[in-house]
């Protein structure tokens, strides 16, 4: 049961983003067949940066598990420094490589030759922009919510991410995207909600582990006193 109490709130986390990212599409799909086809090609090499920061999110959980269960809950604080810092050292040179080698790399994909060529590229670099650049920021919003599972709360950082990875954006396209209707704000959409995510897991992880903190100095103190 304790096994399915953590592994389901991650399968409906995934489950019910992945609805809000059919929405987002449905939106991009209304800006015409070159949005389409730049934002396809943008996610193509938008996929370089997600590998790393998956890895780091898992390495977050594992490690803030493995430091809890052997009790030594004094060494998760440097796990989530250590990650923290190894997301801002690898993510932020690669989100700066990716904006200024955007164009090269999408147009690995599109033929020169192409009539909308030039504003495929364009359409892919409004992705690359938006997204690329501060895609490091999903990096922490990622590793802290590792954290947070780590601890061993996943509805937490569940219900936290289905709001901002997916309700916040939902709210944008129906409010502010309607009335700017232009790819740019759609996109704006995605560090708006990642900053906001980040610091609700940031916020969870340090209350959630300064609770635990002082209950295990409080048990630590018994016992020395039992002595």
């Amino acid at each position: 049961m304790r096994l399915l109490g953590m592994g389901v709130p991650v399968g409906l986390q995934f489950s019910i983003t992945a609805i809000g990212s059919v929405i987002l599409q449905s939106a991009v799909n209304s800006l015409g067949a070159v949005c389409v086809s730049g934002v396809a090609v943008a996610g193509k090499i938008y996929m370089l940066l997600a590998c790393p920061f998956d890895a780091l999110a898992m390495a977050a959980t594992n490690f803030t598990g493995q430091n809890l269960g052997a009790g030594k809950p004094e060494r998760i604080k440097p796990v989530y420094r250590d990650c923290i810092l190894t997301v801002l050292l690898i993510g932020v040179p690669m989100c700066a490589l990716l904006y200024f080698f955007g164009q090269p790399l999408l147009g690995i994909y599109i033929a020169k030759d192409d009539p909308a060529y030039a504003s495929v590229i364009a359409s892919g670099m409004v992705r690359v922009t938006y997204m690329g650049m501060t895609y490091f920021v999903c990096g922490i919003m990622e590793t802290c919510c590792g954290m947070v599972r780590g601890l061993g709360r996943s509805w937490m950082p569940m219900v936290v991410t289905i709001f901002g990875a997916c309700v916040l954006r939902i709210i944008w396209i129906y409010t502010i995207f309607q009335t700017h209707h232009t790819l740019d704000v759609l996109y704006l959409s995605y560090p708006v909600s990642w900053v906001v995510t980040s610091a609700v897991h940031v916020l969870c992880f340090v209350l959630i582990y300064r609770r635990m903190m002082a209950r295990w100095y409080t048990h630590k103190e018994e016992e020395n006193a039992s002595y």
